[in-house]
């Protein structure tokens, strides 16, 4: 049995992987959320508070094998006319996260979720050892988090896993819709809506569908001890251009339509130019290879309307 509980469990990821752990009905589940998670049907425990409260459930965080951080804000242009809420919700939460549990004999495994927005621009797949790069208060959140585990893995022992993700798209198995460009494509498109690309679209991108990073964090945890108190990129294998994947969405979807517009300076400010992840240190050491390019997930995503 696996004690298991998910900060932020409402959002696009946590949901996810609510829908891949309690596949195994051994795994004893918790979801804390600032709302409540209609898609539960009580297989899980739940707590509805917010992370502001934290402490109040100290040792229900003690008791967890692995704690999955998916609780904080996202949207690197947002972040940086918000800097100050994004701190708050993306570090400071970790880190009483990480206080509250670094005086246990075995403290509970942190899992979280970083982003490519770290690295520099970079035309070809970047490795764990790319330029680090922020240009977002997002990102730099991200990165300080990084460094708050690591930080916390030497003082304190607690263990934990950074994953690099790239660009997760696609719907949960209650159709619950995530963050991200390409999830924005799909949902203007589903809309009927125009999706606007600013400028040509032609920034490369990896993209990685939401089935295949499901099963890369229910594989992390079994295959835990052998990938632990790393950092790893987590993106798809395929590359497109951002007006390859609109244009796509429309067609495959058959609705919407897509249009150019000139960059707005605040999205140009962050904008990262291409850039996608080599992520094969992650997928030699679980022995995956992600299986949904974007025809594939888009068809999927159609069926389930």
């Amino acid at each position: 049995m696996k004690r298991i509980m998910i900060l932020g469990a409402n959002g696009f990821l946590g949901t996810s992987i609510f829908s891949e752990l309690q596949k195994d009905e051994t795994n004893r589940i918790t979801l804390f959320s600032r709302s409540k998670c209609a898609y539960n049907g009580d297989i899980a425990i739940e707590i509805t508070d917010d992370l502001s409260n934290l402490a109040a459930y100290k040792s229900q965080l003690c008791e967890q094998d692995f704690i999955f951080y998916m609780a904080g804000l996202s949207g690197a242009a947002l972040s940086n006319a918000k800097g100050p809420d994004f701190i708050i919700s993306n570090e400071v939460y970790l880190l009483s996260l990480l206080d509250l549990i670094k005086n246990e004999k075995n403290p509970p495994a942190i899992i979280f979720p970083s982003s490519r927005l770290v690295y520099d621009s970079a035309p070809l797949p970047v490795d764990e050892h790319g330029q680090i790069s922020p240009n977002s208060i997002y990102a730099l959140c991200k990165l300080h988090s990084e460094n708050l585990l690591s930080l916390y893995n030497k003082l304190y022992n607690i263990p934990y896993l950074v994953l690099r993700i790239s660009i997760p798209f696609g719907f949960t198995n209650v159709l619950h819709n995530g963050y991200g460009i390409v999830n924005h494509f799909i949902q203007q498109s589903l809309h009927g809506r125009s999706i606007e690309l600013f400028g040509k679209g032609d920034q490369r991108r990896d993209i990685i569908y939401i089935q295949d990073l499901k099963s890369i964090f229910g594989t992390c945890i079994e295959q835990f001890e052998r990938i632990k108190n790393q950092v790893f990129n987590c993106g798809g294998t395929t590359i497109y251009s951002l007006a390859d994947i609109a244009y796509q969405v429309v067609e495959s979807l058959q609705a919407g339509a897509v249009v150019h517009v000139d960059w707005p300076e605040e999205y140009k400010r962050v904008e990262t130019g291409d850039i996608s992840l080599n992520s094969e240190k992650l997928y030699s050491a679980l022995n995956f290879r992600p299986y949904f390019d974007l025809q594939m997930a888009l068809s999927q995503i159609k069926s389930l309307l």
